[in-house]
């Protein structure tokens, strides 16, 4: 039992580090998900899909966790699609909808808006690719939009998917991770490091391709 007291009371500690700032709005919420910090780790180019890759079924797993358990105000409708992530011509993509305030400051508002679920009747249809995503959204004191980010997706082919992922740490940095998966293999596709400057622009700081770093 000594034994036991002391493995709980080191595990908490530790479980607290990671994604404070989104995981603490999460909870207030009642979608409390620990989002995974996967900046520190090297992913390889392409996996199996038999292969066990622990950091990326973790961080899978945790950000469709708190897709799933955000609830959205059908009532409060972004009005833009952003599609500037979302381009394939077969995409199926649907208005977004406030969910909560992330955090606020004396120039701007963070908030954070989820898909409809218009399009998902479509999935599984070859022919179609409905996405979920979740889209970042800064708007200044007269709630106008300053600037926007999609931070998580979800494009369900029928044997295919291209996914997002996203964790937000508390100095307004937000990391993006994207993959590609296919019936064989899954593929790393790149990160993208953002800033969220003290104007409410989502600054990128820099991006990979896979393994291949892109100048600005």
């Amino acid at each position: 039992m000594k034994y036991f007291i002391l493995f709980i009371l080191f595990l908490f500690p530790s479980l607290s580090i990671c994604g404070q700032t989104i995981n603490k709005q999460a909870e207030k919420g009642k979608t409390y998900v620990r989002l995974v910090d996967f900046t520190r780790h090297h992913f390889t180019k392409k996996w199996k899909n038999t292969a066990n890759n622990a950091v990326y079924q973790r961080t899978a797993t945790a950000n469709n966790k708190y897709f799933e358990r955000l609830a959205s105000n059908p009532q409060r409708k972004l009005p833009l699609v952003p599609r500037k992530d979302l381009t394939g011509d077969d995409y199926l993509v649907d208005s977004a909808y406030y969910c909560k305030t992330i955090f606020s400051t004396k120039k701007y508002t963070l908030n954070i808006y989820k898909s409809g679920s218009k399009y998902k009747d479509k999935m599984g249809d070859e022919m179609f690719a409905p996405v979920d995503y979740l889209v970042f959204v800064t708007m200044d004191s007269q709630q106008r939009i300053v600037d926007y980010l999609v931070c998580y997706y979800n494009v369900h082919r029928l044997y295919e998917s291209a996914e997002r992922y996203f964790y937000m740490n508390n100095g307004h940095h937000i990391t993006l991770i994207n993959f590609y998966v296919d019936e064989i293999d899954t593929s790393f596709k790149g990160i993208q490091k953002y800033l969220i400057n003290n104007q409410g622009k989502f600054v990128l700081l820099n991006k990979t391709n896979g393994h291949k770093r892109v100048t600005k």
